[in-house]
């Protein structure tokens, strides 16, 4: 009994604990993929939880517009760790979709 207990106040301590923090996300295309810490999302959703008190990195690709990187850093406050920028807003420029043209003229 004594070691069940044991166990479960680790596991609350280090594991449960662990402050969220919600990031909304706005003005990103639906046809892209996010990627939050090199693991894709299943879908682009409106906003995600993600720990507080380490860095995250989201980066935004596919879909016919240029590929973007969003560093979320963790910073300590008086109310405990807090991710910055708390809102990610991004339009993402379309990739530019030209062609050499070479013209040859006979004289």
């Amino acid at each position: 009994m004594t070691r069940t207990v044991a166990i479960l106040l680790l596991v609350l301590t280090f594991g449960a604990c662990a402050p969220k923090q919600k990031i909304q996300l706005d003005c990103v295309p639906k046809e892209v993929t996010i990627y939050v810490d090199k693991e894709p999302l299943p879908d682009v959703p409106d906003s995600i939880d993600l720990r507080a008190d380490q860095s995250h990195v989201l980066f935004f690709k596919g879909g016919g517009y240029k590929p973007a990187m969003v560093v979320l850093d963790s910073e300590a406050g008086a109310d405990g760790p807090a991710l910055s920028p708390r809102d990610v807003c991004l339009e993402l420029d379309l990739v530019e979709r030209t062609r050499d043209l070479q013209i040859e003229v006979e004289q």
